[in-house]
C-alpha cells in the first residue's frame, strides 16, 4: 500500500480485533481519510504467563536516500470494548 503523507499534519487510523484463537484481525488503516482494506490475520506469540495487557508501537521508516525527517505524535489513543 502506497502511504502519501502530507507536509506537516497526518490522521491515521488504523482498525482491529480479536479474532479466534486469540488471533489479531488487522481490518484497515486510514491516512487523511483514505481508507485501505488490509484483513490480515496474524496468529498469537508467546509471552511471559505474568504479562497480560497489549503494547501499541509506533515505526517510523525512512525513504529510499534516507532523508532527515521529524515526527510528532499527538492525541494518540486506543480504544477497546
Amino acid at each position: 500500500m502506497a502511504c502519501n503523507l502530507l507536509s506537516g499534519w497526518n490522521r491515521i487510523t488504523h482498525q482491529f480485533q480479536r479474532g479466534a484463537g486469540n488471533s489479531v484481525i488487522y481490518r484497515s488503516i486510514a491516512v487523511n481519510g483514505t481508507t485501505s482494506i488490509l484483513n490480515e490475520t496474524f496468529t498469537p506469540f508467546s509471552v511471559p504467563a505474568d504479562w497480560y495487557g497489549i503494547t501499541v508501537n509506533y515505526q517510523m521508516d525512512g525513504d529510499k536516500y534516507q532523508s532527515a525527517n521529524t515526527t510528532y505524535l499527538d492525541n494518540r489513543s486506543l480504544t477497546y470494548w
